[in-house]
Formats: structure tokens, sequence, C-alpha cells
């Protein structure tokens, strides 16, 4: 196991020749899809026996603290562990001492085969790799092909849906194979940035807690965030009163003016685009899915009330050959009042 313990100064010389090393690389090279790209993470091996018997813990622990909800009295477990990440590629190897762990999803996690967040910045707040701040590692252990997410994003990006860049790596822990895994691009400012051109507004991941496709929940701001509605950036001030409002015109509109008074908060065509293209790879588990509401981030424009939806985990994508154009549509309150007004 390479020293995780490095002294500050040996520290800045190796940062140094990590961004010496990378200067050549950038994102498009490391969201190449035309070739099999090769990671490998170096961790402490009793921090490794503690990440996968904390797994499953770490996201109780998240979820609780998420909801409010009255922590246990036993000590909180360590969910966040050191790892040295090595990229390789055309022979080079593009090293990053100083990144962490985490486990990553939810239905999906496991012990056997983990899915990880990489993230770049949390040990030194000006790290990054390749401008990225946060990578996941996806171990797609719910699609044996290991396809559909990657295949269902590109095609979204086709479509000019903003969703995040994914390619297939060979993933080594500690030198030993783990297994292969889809890189995928964080959604986080960064992506906001690139795709949306800009990062001053507001970004929510949704959170599956209950069955929910737009009911009005009344005006308290709890019943919204931080669950389902996880601010990933303004923490302190998340502003939630744009989605309550959001909502309740959903619920409350005039039919005859429906479509005009919700646009002011939400984008309707890039809405339909996206749902369209869901029902189209017959995605199961997404914002019109069988659990109804899942799967997506929420990105409210900076200095407006209007928001976007971006797409998040496809792995259960092309679910059935057969899959309905038009599958649930009229369980989405959104997406069946914006239609029932089309004539």
């Amino acid at each position: 196991m390479r020293n995780l313990t490095i002294a500050p100064v040996l520290a800045s010389l190796a940062v140094l020749t990590f961004c010496s090393q990378a200067f050549a690389q950038t994102q498009d090279d490391l969201f190449n899809g035309d070739i099999l790209h090769e990671i490998r993470l170096y961790i402490a091996p009793e921090d490794y026996v503690t990440f996968k018997e904390t797994n499953f813990t770490c996201q109780t622990q998240e979820l609780e603290a998420l909801a409010g909800a009255v922590i246990s009295p036993l000590p909180r477990v360590i969910c966040h562990f050191p790892v040295e990440f090595h990229w390789k590629f055309n022979g080079i190897d593009i090293t990053l001492p100083q990144a962490a762990i985490e486990s990553h999803g939810k239905g999906s996690r496991s012990n056997f085969k983990p899915s990880f967040k990489i993230d770049f910045s949390r040990y030194e707040s000006r790290n990054n790799f390749l401008g990225l701040r946060y990578l996941i590692l996806r171990a797609d252990t719910q699609d044996p092909s290991l396809m559909h997410e990657r295949v269902a994003m590109t095609f979204f990006r086709k479509l000019g849906i903003p969703a995040p860049r994914e390619v297939h790596t060979r993933l080594y822990i500690n030198d030993q194979y783990a297994g292969l895994y889809t890189i995928v691009e964080a959604v986080d400012p960064i992506f906001t940035q690139q795709n949306l051109g800009e990062s001053s507004g507001y970004l929510y991941a949704y959170e599956w807690i209950m069955p929910w496709s737009f009911a009005d929940l009344g005006p308290d701001p709890s019943k919204y965030s931080p669950l389902p509605f996880k601010p990933e950036n303004n923490l302190i001030y998340p502003v939630v009163e744009p989605i309550i409002e959001m909502v309740r015109t959903i619920n409350r509109a005039p039919d005859a003016q429906f479509s005009s008074v919700v646009s002011q908060y939400v984008d309707l065509k890039a809405f339909f685009k996206e749902i369209a293209a869901e029902n189209f790879v017959a995605e199961q588990d997404g914002i019109i899915g069988g659990y109804l509401l899942n799967n997506f981030f929420l990105y409210r424009f900076g200095g407006t009330l209007r928001s976007i939806f971006l797409p998040w985990d496809k792995s259960n994508s092309f679910w059935q050959i057969d899959w309905p154009i038009f599958h649930n549509f009229s369980s989405n309150l959104l997406a069946w009042r914006s239609l029932s007004r089309r004539t």
C-alpha cells in the first residue's frame, strides 16, 4: 500500500507533478468513448475493509441526517476514505495523490461490487481532476449488460438533453482487478456551467423517499427539502420557496392558462423532450417510471423561477421491448395536465 500520510512538502510536489502530467489531457480525453479506460485506486487495506463494512450504514446515516430523524446514540461511522487515484491514458499514468472515496448508490448499493464517488477536492479544496471535482464509478449491478446506462445517456445527449458523459473503464483496487465500471460525469455546478452556461442557480438532487408525482404537499418547506429535493449547492440558503410555488401552480393553475402559467417555473419543452426520451428507451425508474418521480436533478436558473430537469441513473433503461410511448404520462400531474389541454 502506498503511504497515504504524505508530508506537506511531498504532497505539494506530488500535486505539481500531477498538474504537469495532466496538462495535455482534457475532459474529452477522459470521456473518449472509443477506448476502454483504466483507473487504479490505492487505499489502505484496513480502510477498504471498513468501507465495505459501513457501506449500508453510511446510506442510512445520510438519509437520517437529511430527514432530521433522531440519530442513533451509537458513534457515527466514517464514510470517506483517502485514496490515491491513477488514470492510465496513452501510456501515461495521470496521478492525483489526495482524493477520497465514498460509497455511491441506493437500490444498487453492493458490497460485492460497490459503486464509488471519487471526490478530488475533499482534502484540498483547490484540487480537481481535469477541471472536475467529482466522478462516479458506477458498478452497474442492476444491469447485466453494463451498457444500458451509457447508451441511454449518449442518446439523450444526441437529442440535446444535458446529460452526463459516460465511458467504460477497467478498475483496479490495490492492483486487484475489481471489474468493468462506468465512469459517470457528476452533475454539479461545473456540469451546469458547461451544459447550461451558468452555475449561479440552485441545484437539487431528487432523493426518492415515497411515491410522489407533484401532489401539493402544502406550504411547509421541510416537506420539500432537504428531502426529496436535496440541495447540491447553496447549502446554507437552499431557497425552497420556488419549488413550493411550482408544485402549487401545477396543482392549481386554471386549465386554460396552465401551460403559460407553469412555464414560469418549468421549461416545458425540455421536460417533455426528457420524458419522451425516457419512454423511448423504456426507462423503468425515471421521471415517469414505475416508482413515479425518481432519478433526476432539478436546476433553477439564477435570478429566475424557471427550472429544468436533468437526467440521472438510467441503468433501468431498455426495460422491455414493447414499452408504450405514453407510459405513465397519466400518473405525472405535470405531464398529464399539460397534455390534457392540447387539442
